[in-house]
């Protein structure tokens, strides 16, 4: 088994994220840590130059992350630094000081690989055969539409959510590079995968009373989602001002990421949106544990479950025995119960995990 310390500087924020691997097999991401520096907030004040109080504020926060990651007994760090940072003019003698201070090693991710680590995150963890990923970050926004598990288009439009102006602007650059985008299936949903959307997933829940505590694969539609926008709009409060446990940035940051998202809907008319909650740290994750083998996993919940069982210590092949009798009673008793087949997915969950039990009561798990 090995641990891994993934760190990702960004323009808007600096994450950690602990991860451990057991390699070609499974992986859990055991801690993550995030802290809001605002580099692009900074550029915009500051001529497009990093400025060396800046740049001690990131090195701090690195050393303290990388301080955290040894104590939690990692032996490895994969350390990357966003592609968005290439709109400082200084940006190379930024990382240059960064991984001498640190000795470590950031590399700068390209375009190419901001894409297919969120990808490899989206395809592993929903089980979607074709979708549109849409991911609005501080100062870009991403459109990636695949189908059958393969990448068919992706373009990055140079505004997010910290620079907004207005729809009107957002739409002029949309209509520059998304008419590919134009002509994909209208039944497909949108997959949001930021910030933005797992904000409105938290909001969302709160106004339907929705049972679970639950940002990942949550499902509404553009409607739901407007009415939320326009929900945030009429509240009396300053724009910088933060929702408590709904995102890290202010109501502002929020509305303009939502404005973004419902202009892209509304561009190539789409409806469902799927919420996924993991980002480009899982997707290196995933593409750490397997190495060279890019294909994604062949059932998205079969792997869940496994790296659950894994995850937590228990015996695969019993829990597989496990769920072998319970199939064969159930389909023994189909005269009886009447239940159709596709039951038998929530039953091979249950049984599947019917030994997590064990790990929060040890002699009364079986209830």
């Amino acid at each position: 088994m090995l641990k891994v310390a993934i760190m990702e500087l960004g323009t808007n924020q600096i994450k950690l994220s602990i991860v451990r691997i057991e390699e070609n097999k499974y992986y859990e991401v055991e801690k993550e840590y995030t802290e809001s520096v605002g580099i692009e907030q900074h550029l915009q004040e500051n001529s497009e130059l990093i400025k060396t109080v800046k740049i001690k504020e990131c090195i701090d926060i690195l050393h303290m992350y990388k301080q955290i990651a040894i104590a939690n007994g990692v032996t490895k760090f994969y350390c990357v630094a966003s592609a968005n940072l290439t709109s400082a003019k200084n940006y190379i003698s930024f990382l240059e000081e960064i991984n001498s201070d640190l000795d470590l090693e950031f590399k700068l991710l390209t375009e190419e690989e901001e894409v297919n680590y969120l990808y490899t995150a989206v395809v592993n963890a929903i089980d979607v055969a074709k979708g549109l990923i849409v991911s609005v970050a501080s100062s870009s926004t991403r459109l990636v539409y695949y189908c059958r598990r393969v990448v068919l288009n992706s373009v990055a439009i140079p505004m997010g959510a910290a620079n907004f102006t207005s729809v009107e602007d957002f739409n002029k650059l949309l209509k520059e590079v998304g008419e590919p985008f134009q002509q994909i299936d209208s039944e497909i949903p949108v997959i949001g995968s930021s910030e933005i959307f797992t904000g409105f997933a938290r909001l969302s829940r709160k106004k339907t009373k929705y049972p679970l505590d639950m940002d990942h694969n949550y499902n509404s539609d553009k409607n739901h989602f407007s009415e939320i926008l326009k929900f945030l709009q009429g509240l009396d409060v300053e724009r910088g001002a933060k929702l408590k446990g709904i995102t890290a940035n202010g109501i502002g940051y929020l509305m303009n990421g939502m404005s973004i998202a419902l202009a892209v809907m509304d561009y190539v008319k789409l409806n469902k949106i799927i919420i996924n909650r993991y980002g480009r740290n899982v997707g290196m994750a995933h593409r750490l544990t397997m190495q060279e083998d890019e294909r994604p996993v062949n059932d998205v919940c079969a792997n869940s479950i496994e790296t659950l069982i894994w995850a937590n210590g228990l015996d695969l092949e019993n829990a597989k025995y496990q769920y072998f009798l319970a199939s064969t009673l159930y389909s023994q008793l189909k005269v009886l119960h009447k239940l159709p087949r596709v039951y038998t997915r929530i039953l091979k969950v249950a049984t599947l995990l019917f030994n997590f039990g064990a790990n929060i009561n040890k002699q009364n798990f079986g209830k």
